[in-house]
């Protein structure tokens, strides 16, 4: 049955699988509301080295570093803008 089959699952993961796969749903959540900087930060937080985990780190921070520098952009042509219309 799937229940059976769970729980043999679950019980052939070491200490070390469960706390990785629990880092990675809280990433996971932090992501689907939006925040990918806390996303990053439970990875980083995580002492997990994996070179998988690590790329993505490093992409989703400069995909985090590009939205704040377009966000900032997009802010100052707003106010250029805003003073050439009065």
């Amino acid at each position: 049955t799937k229940v059976d089959k769970e729980t043999n699952f679950q019980s052939q993961l070491t200490f070390e699988d469960l706390n990785f796969l629990k880092f990675l749903n809280k990433s996971k959540e932090y992501l689907i509301i939006g925040n990918i900087n806390e996303s990053i930060n439970v990875l980083k937080n995580s002492s997990f080295d994996d070179i998988d985990i690590n790329q993505w780190i490093d992409d989703a921070s400069d995909l985090n570093n590009s939205r704040e520098k377009l966000e900032s952009l997009e802010s100052m042509l707003l106010e250029i803008i805003g003073k050439d219309v009065y």
